[in-house]
């Protein structure tokens, strides 16, 4: 039986190796840049000695995704059926708001703070609004692309999770007390359903207009994505689950 650190020397592999082939669409941070110097071993995986555990959690997630759309590209005219186990689908969810955050801010959610966004994200429309634009443009469409095969899927599979759980709800934002409300949840609560804050933007075209609320979507993506570490801990009943 392969150990944990067999899997992740497979799936920080597959990684890096979708990184650098441009497989795969990622924010250019510095945990990608510490991946793609990564050395090799003799068989040619990525030795992780040295590896931040927040490179490796990352690229884990890629992997998620490049298997995700290795399936999406063997059945291209099927039903929308998940063929992601639901961590797995939660993760490449997640991956697609950090690069949406990343586009519109510049910056990781965890490189910044809240009181940040705002200058931040108005001084790069101001220098070059149309390259935000267009960043902004390819992140949500391919969001609108997972949620389109995904949503209700997702939503049916979230049903068959044990144990105690909650629906989210009584807001029409996800705020700082919202998250507050979550951490706290999440010390007696198996699963928290989160209905998707970010649903309703790309759906709606929302995001597509920079004139049309690109802080308020920011700021709603700052906060969502401190939920980031749950979704990529592993935990056999995931602790949130987002939900269009």
């Amino acid at each position: 039986m392969a150990s944990d650190n067999d899997d992740s020397v497979i799936k920080v592999t597959i990684a890096v190796n979708a990184i650098k082939e441009g497989k795969i669409g990622v924010p250019d941070e510095p945990w990608v840049q510490e991946l793609l110097a990564a050395p090799r071993g003799p068989t040619g995986s990525v030795v992780l000695k040295g590896l931040s555990q927040g490179a490796i959690s990352r690229a884990r997630a890629v992997s998620m995704a490049v298997r995700f759309m290795q399936q999406q590209a063997r059945e291209p005219n099927s039903e929308p059926v998940v063929k992601l186990d639901k961590a797995e689908a939660q993760a490449e969810l997640f991956r697609l708001f950090a690069i949406l955050f990343a586009a519109l801010v510049g910056v990781s959610a965890q490189d910044i703070s809240y009181s940040e966004i705002q200058g931040r994200l108005l001084a790069r429309l101001k220098d070059d609004g149309a390259a935000v634009s267009k960043r902004v443009n390819a992140a949500t469409d391919e969001l609108h692309a997972f949620y389109k095969k995904n949503a209700h899927p997702l939503f049916r599979a979230a049903k068959e999770f044990g144990g105690m759980k909650a629906v989210l709800g009584g807001q029409r934002r996800f705020t700082e007390t919202t998250l507050n409300g979550v951490r706290v949840s999440g010390l007696y609560l198996d699963t928290q359903l989160i209905p998707d804050p970010i649903f309703s933007f790309i759906t709606s075209s929302i995001a597509k207009d920079m004139n049309a609320a690109p802080l308020q979507l920011a700021h709603t993506l700052f906060y969502l994505l401190q939920l980031e570490p749950l979704v990529h801990a592993h935990l056999a009943t995931p602790l949130v689950d987002c939900n269009g």
